[in-house]
This record gives structure tokens, C-alpha cells and sequence, in this order.
């Protein structure tokens, strides 16, 4: 999880999310990164990949192989 969403996440996830560590950008900049990067589907890409690094850390393929029948 990138460093600027743990420090929100250590002060309880504020309004409006302004309460970064003095060594980040203004919180300004961080959230337009944030949505921008969210709107264009970087977020998802990360989000992804690390996914399937857990899964391979863990010792598992990338894609998940269980399956549900339904028999009723």
C-alpha cells in the first residue's frame, strides 16, 4: 500500500484527507494523482499486479482456479 495511504489511514482517514507527513506534496497535489490515476485506470493496473504477486508470494498461479456448481 503506497506510504501516503498508510499515513491517512494512521489518523483515522481525516475529511477531505489533508493531513499528509511535511515531506509529501500539498495534499492538493496528491489528490489530484490520486483521481487522476483513478479515473484512468492506473489504480486497477496496481491493483492487479499486486495481487498476483501475493498469489505468487504465497505460492499460487496468477489467476484463481476454484470453481462453484450449483447442483440444485
Amino acid at each position: 500500500m503506497p506510504s501516503f495511504m498508510c499515513s491517512k489511514l494512521d489518523v483515522g482517514y481525516p475529511p477531505g484527507g489533508r493531513y499528509l507527513p511535511k515531506s509529501y506534496p500539498n495534499w492538493a497535489s496528491v489528490y489530484s494523482c490520486f483521481r487522476r490515476w483513478s479515473r484512468n485506470g492506473t489504480w486497477d493496473k496496481v491493483v492487479e499486479a499486486l495481487r498476483v504477486e501475493m498469489r505468487y508470494a504465497q505460492g499460487r498461479g496468477a489467476l484463481p482456479t476454484a470453481a462453484v456448481i450449483d447442483t440444485a
